[in-house]
């Protein structure tokens, strides 16, 4: 029986292996067996993967190096590249020169840190943790970019010391001071944090009540926090005079708190024999130390960074707080930015700035405090944080599931009275950075072999995560080490693998994930990926970091996926680049010598030229030489592609075809602007799918769209397959097929 089978797109891309006995799953009509080094496109074709043009090489090619994009806005992007402990700025895709050299800034991390860093862009500004000291990346202008440290005076602090017996006494309450422990304390990774360190006695001074009088000898008051001096009054002509007339000034009817200057606590003028006084603001009744010197176990060196209370010059008190963060506790290890605060984990922990400041943690102002959480699970495990983003809400991936930080209502202001933890989902998250995608967070999964998204629904005011793979999970075999998402043209996410080959999933607006494709650059590992938005705002560049050893040197390189081809009115292959770590150049005029390939010395590479391909040349004094002279050249070398579609089962009246013997006999393959390629049955000789024919030379490869119809040398057995592949430089993009058939009962 001859029977003709449609497949009218490939939607479907690559299913899991898990699948293939599943006929009646709709993705597997549309679906295929292995989609390599092809793009599958939202509309439902499948076309060949640009190739990945060479940007530069990394200063120090025998060590790691980091991206980290940084966008202004769509079209005023740079691309930071972190490497052999100096940073190069790109602008797109261009190096940054100063004086005809690369511009370089010296950066503070290790080699073993670049892997694991973290950031969130703010502005100007790149707040960076790494599990060291916290940095501030800052732009200035092209060619001024600075990397500090990033500082803070006020917390953030641990809870509350639980030991009423073990004190500090500080020897004065501003400037550089002693701090003497009643027992052992102190350890040398405390130089350079912050303490906090609270008056001992909250009656010491009182505080403020409207309507009773404060004296000379006691001018001193609390209220909210913060500490105030009584130094004057308002006369009734308007003019502060300083002094207690009578030897007292009444507390007014207005209760003090600001934290700045001088303010009155009522009307100028006397009432009833008293003046209301005006109160200076002095301090927050919780003061701030740096640690800056070690002596021993009880004794340190410290700066006042925020005035100590008056009380507490020379005076022992057991309400301190110790840093959250140093040397001998550890740094945080992940930073996001959620309704205009700065959020860093560390552990179980998360700590946000005030909004006004992201320098500061100062948890005692009423109307921008700074939040100190601990999330807590309710089985009693430690919850590993492994990354916090603000997407509506605060969305925390732990290792163990994941987690929203909110308010008792969902858009309130996170204080630290209202701020509790919601259990959201049990997946678990890696430690990576995650990526925002369509409304939501795309993050990997603990075991690394699944990807989730978390995206807050603002009608239900619920998080909703779902698995990504959960159609694919074998897709994700060798595990996912980072994950991209580049926005246009295309809405791919690109994930990189741990064995240095590339994912890929089409995705719809509304987080449908439509296919996967799996991708590699042959004789290269992928270390690292970006998506860096183009100067000119029409695409979405996907840069990559890969390496590979030849003649016993590395070399590692900067490379960005090429922009998809589309053939112009000519309709030739003019234009296109299928060619990877390759080098693309138009001349004024036609030349024959193409040099700067000493990266492929001694190697055959192949070549594009004007359109036209010429035979391959190996590279010779890092250059070659052209059979004919060209303007416009490619030169890498080769992409191999593959489409294998899945096994052809037929259903019918008489039963299904399984185990049945078939053959495939011809197929009809619906193409758009391509040229070259292949197709064979299972493991039969294959068939040239698209002529190319034999053009002048330097008369550009004429492209074909329409229907080739292609008899192939019979397989015959118990699966029928079909098999797409080639390797040339040319387009090829396939529409859809039809497979005529054979079946036997034999």
């Amino acid at each position: 029986m001859k029977i003709r089978v449609d497949q009218p797109s490939f939607a479907g891309a690559q299913i899991s292996a898990l699948l293939f006995g599943r006929t009646d799953y709709d993705r597997y009509q549309v679906g295929a067996a292995r989609v390599y080094n092809l793009v599958a496109l939202p509309e439902g074709p499948v076309t060949r993967r640009p190739g990945f043009p060479l940007v530069d090489f990394v200063k120090d090619q025998q060590r790691p190096a980091q991206i980290i994009d940084f966008a202004a806005s769509l079209t005023d992007t740079y691309m930071l590249v972190l490497n052999a402990g100096v940073m190069r700025v790109y602008k797109g895709l261009a190096l940054v020169l100063s004086g005809g050299a690369p511009y370089e800034v010296a950066h503070p991390w290790t080699d073993d840190q670049l892997d694991g860093l973290f950031w969130h862009q703010d502005q100007n500004l790149i707040y960076v943790a790494a599990g060291g000291k916290p940095r501030v990346i800052r732009r200035i202008s092209d060619t001024n970019w600075t990397i500090t440290d990033y500082t803070y005076d006020a917390g953030p602090v641990q809870p509350l010391n639980p030991d009423r017996n073990l004190t500090i006494t500080a020897s004065a309450t501003t400037g550089a001071i002693t701090l003497t422990a009643s027992g052992s304390l102190f350890v040398p990774g405390h130089v350079g944090s912050v303490w906090r360190i609270d008056e001992a006695d909250f009656r010491d001074p009182p505080p403020f009540v409207a309507g009773e009088v404060v004296v000379a000898a006691s001018p001193l008051r609390r209220n909210r926090g913060r500490i105030y001096e009584a130094v004057g009054y308002i006369d009734a002509s308007g003019v502060f005079q300083t002094g207690f007339p009578g030897g007292a000034l009444w507390q007014g009817p207005t209760a003090p708190i600001h934290d700045d200057g001088d303010a009155s606590s009522g009307q100028p003028g006397s009432v009833q024999g008293f003046f209301n006084a005006v109160w200076r603001y002095i301090c927050d009744a919780a003061g701030y130390v740096r640690i800056t010197g070690y002596t021993s176990p009880t004794q340190v060196s410290a700066t006042v960074t925020r005035r100590l209370a008056p009380s507490l010059a020379a005076k022992p008190t057991s309400r301190w707080y110790a840093a959250a963060w140093s040397d001998a506790r550890g740094w945080p290890n992940a930073v996001g930015i959620v309704d205009q605060t700065l959020a860093w984990t560390f552990g179980p922990e998360i700590y946000l700035t005030q909004q006004a400041d992201t320098n500061s943690f100062l948890d005692i102002d009423a109307e921008d405090p700074a939040v100190s959480y601990r999330i807590k699970a309710t089985d009693g495990r430690l919850v590993e944080i492994q990354w916090a983003y603000g997407a509506g809400v605060l969305i925390i991936g732990a290792a163990a599931g994941e987690w929203v930080l909110r308010g008792a209502q969902t858009y309130d202001r996170l204080t630290p009275t209202n701020v509790r933890n919601v259990p959201q989902d049990s997946k678990g998250s890696a430690r990576q950075r995650p990526c925002f995608m369509n409304g939501g967070i795309v993050f990997i999964g603990f075991d690394r072999r699944m990807l989730g998204i978390a995206r807050f629904n603002p009608e239900t005011e619920q998080v909703e995560i779902r698995e990504l793979t959960v159609n694919n999970r074998r897709l994700l075999a060798t595990r996912a080490r980072q994950v991209v998402y580049q926005r246009n043209p295309h809405g791919l996410l690109w994930v990189l693998l741990e064995d240095g080959t590339l994912a890929a999933l089409t995705v719809k607006d509304e987080v449908d994930v439509l296919n996967a494709h799996i991708h590699a650059i042959p004789g290269w590992t992928v270390e690292r990926l970006s998506a860096v938005e183009a100067e000119d705002g029409t695409r979405t560049e996907l840069v990559a970091i890969a390496r590979r050893v030849k003649g016993g040197t590395t070399q590692r390189a900067i490379l960005r996926l090429a922009p998809y081809f589309e053939a112009t009115a000519a309709n030739t292959a003019t234009g296109s680049n299928y060619l990877d770590i390759s080098l693309a150049q138009t001349f004024p005029a036609p030349v024959v010598t193409i040099s700067g390939l000493d990266h492929f010395e001694g190697e055959y590479v192949c070549v594009l030229a004007d359109g036209s391909r010429q035979p391959d040349a190996q590279v010779s004094g890092g250059q070659i030489v052209l059979r004919q002279p060209a303007r416009t050249v490619v030169i890498g070398q080769k992409i191999p592609w593959e489409l294998a579609l899945l096994p052809i089962e037929i259903s019918g009246n008489q039963g299904s075809s399984k185990g049945q013997v078939k053959q495939a006999l011809s197929v009809t393959t619906r193409v758009l602007e391509s040229a070259g390629g292949r197709v064979q049955s299972g493991n039969a000789p294959s068939e040239q799918l698209v002529p190319v024919g034999v053009a002048r030379p330097g008369t550009p490869i004429a492209l074909t769209t329409g229907i080739m119809r292609t008899s192939i040398p019979r397989h015959s057995g118990n699966e029928c397959t079909v098999i797409y592949s080639g390797d040339d430089p040319l387009p090829m993009t396939i529409l859809s097929v039809t497979t005529e058939i054979e079946i036997t009962n034999g």
